[in-house]
């Protein structure tokens, strides 16, 4: 009814969103299940940690905190150095595929199988930066897609408006942002021959009179 009207695009995405990471939390507590069933208690862990980085719901805390109880009853008899590296190698793989949330989680863990440690300190402190600056990056991102998405509205605008000259140089600052923007190559096309076609209506009118 108002395909241009940018409100609906945001919301569509919103719900997409929400869509996928209902999909991804049960997948991460469906590999969870699996690893637990296993008894690979650390894997477990990890696929549930990254469950309630979706949705943090009583269900995946209750079970974070349960196979913590029987990962540390596993443990007994490893030493707290042993406890310690495997958090501390878990972090640094966390922070190598760019899952910063879980490697500081990692790393607290490992500073707590020893305290005060200046090695686990300062990896939680460089995932801690790591991790602002990626969401830094996604707030510009959202900044620059919203300007973006606001350009074309303008352009779509101008262009309903019959204002086919003006619309056609919007079109072409947008491309000149972003040239693999298939609709708004289209809407330039369009643009261009409206705006060619009144040229010559307008000429021939002037002819004839």
């Amino acid at each position: 009814m108002q395909p241009n009207d940018p409100r609906l695009s945001v919301l569509l995405d919103k719900i997409n969103r929400m869509e996928q990471e209902e999909l991804e939390y049960k997948e991460w507590m469906t590999k969870g299940k699996t690893e637990e069933d296993s008894k690979n208690y650390q894997e477990a862990i990890t696929m549930y940690e990254k469950a309630k980085l979706l949705k943090s719901t009583s269900e995946v805390v209750s079970k974070i905190e349960s196979i913590r109880a029987l990962l540390d009853q596993a443990n007994a008899e490893n030493t707290k150095a042993t406890i310690y590296q495997q958090y501390l190698d878990a972090g640094i793989a966390n922070v190598n595929s760019k899952e910063y949330e879980l490697a500081i989680n990692n790393f607290r863990n490992a500073l707590n199988a020893k305290p005060n440690d200046a090695t686990a300190l300062t990896k939680i402190a460089e995932a801690e930066s790591l991790l602002e600056k990626l969401r830094e990056q996604s707030k510009q991102k959202a900044e620059s897609d919203l300007a973006f998405n606001k350009m074309v509205a303008e352009a779509d605008e101008l262009f309903n408006n019959n204002n086919y000259q003006k619309a056609a140089e919007a079109y072409r600052n947008i491309l000149a942002i972003k040239p693999e923007h298939a609709y708004s190559k289209r809407q330039l096309t369009e643009a261009e021959r409206l705006n060619k076609q009144e040229s010559i209506a307008l000429a021939n009118q002037q002819y004839q009179k």
